[in-house]
């Protein structure tokens, strides 16, 4: 339930939102608007959806997942997106890929090189950071607070932590047919499959990450940092982020299984494990309806 009200509350928007003309926008405000685009299209729906099956659907105990995590578990946050995406683009470049900068046609800022043009950049970007944060927090408040536990509950912690990143790329993948509305063919549907891959993948990585930290909001960081950095809001949109999205397809891949290989082969495997049930906090007493189901689980 949660999957299918997920993918139908976000492909619809991404049909509606998809053409919106950004080509002859400035960058900053072009990037401010994809990002916006973004934030409506994939951002309050598993949240909602979260809530809708937590009221109807699924009575069991909720995990806290906004609880402080320590400091280190937020540098490596910070840090890993952008050295995951410099190695993707590095390998992409040896691999002979030409197109470096994306899509070339953008209008020019009238106020450029003035203070307030400046200005202006600055607005827009912190706008849009902050949009992406917002997206990124209620993805992973749903994917990796909630559906995560779900599937290490149902298929085992190795198993139900792939899985949950495969279905959180099928969540993904036809929003950018539906975004760009392209045809389904045989191109689209292996670029389909193969982004599914890299979810699957950056979903372990993100699982481990909420899991170690036992928190989503390391998670919710790399998840926004690695957006930003590899132009994610431009792919949606239908526009070419250039080599930066390169970690988005096969040239991610290597460094990602890397990472994995690791984390499996060393002490670090622990942290794969279904969360310990806690008492929820305030915060999430919104998901729990039922004043006596909820003091049932305090208990």
């Amino acid at each position: 339930m949660f999957v299918l009200l997920t993918c139908a509350l976000s492909w619809i928007p991404c049909v509606l939102l998809g053409q919106v003309w950004t080509r002859d926008v400035p960058q900053p405000l072009r990037f401010l608007i994809v990002s916006i685009i973004y934030g409506v299209s994939m951002g309050w729906q598993p949240l909602v959806a979260v809530w809708i099956v937590r009221r109807f659907v699924d009575r069991g105990w909720l995990d806290d997942v906004l609880t402080t995590a320590r400091s280190p578990y937020f540098v490596l946050a910070a840090i890993a997106p952008p050295v995951l995406a410099g190695t993707a683009m590095g390998i992409a470049l040896v691999a002979g890929q030409r197109n470096l900068i994306g899509t070339k046609d953008v209008a020019p800022l009238p106020q450029a090189g003035t203070l307030d043009g400046t200005l202006l950049v600055l607005a827009c970007m912190c706008a849009a950071l902050t949009t992406l944060w917002i997206q990124a927090l209620a993805e992973e408040v749903a994917w990796r607070g909630y559906y995560l536990t779900r599937s290490m509950q149902r298929f085992g912690p190795l198993r139900g932590l792939a899985l949950h990143g495969a279905v959180w790329g099928l969540w993904y993948a036809p929003c950018f047919l539906a975004a760009n509305g392209a045809a389904l063919t045989l191109t689209s549907a292996l670029r389909c499959l193969a982004f599914v891959l890299t979810c699957m993948l950056l979903g372990a990585l993100l699982g481990w990450l909420r899991l170690a930290s036992t928190s989503v909001l390391p998670t919710t960081l790399a998840n926004s940092a690695l957006t930003v950095t590899a132009g994610l809001p431009l792919l949606l949109h239908g526009e070419d982020p250039g080599v930066r999205g390169a970690v988005y397809g096969p040239a991610g891949w290597a460094p990602m299984l890397l990472i994995l290989g690791v984390i499996l082969l060393s002490r670090y495997r622990r942290a794969i494990r279904v969360p310990r049930r806690r008492e929820p906090t305030p915060w999430l007493l919104w998901m729990i309806t039922e004043g006596k189901h909820t003091s049932n689980h305090l208990h």
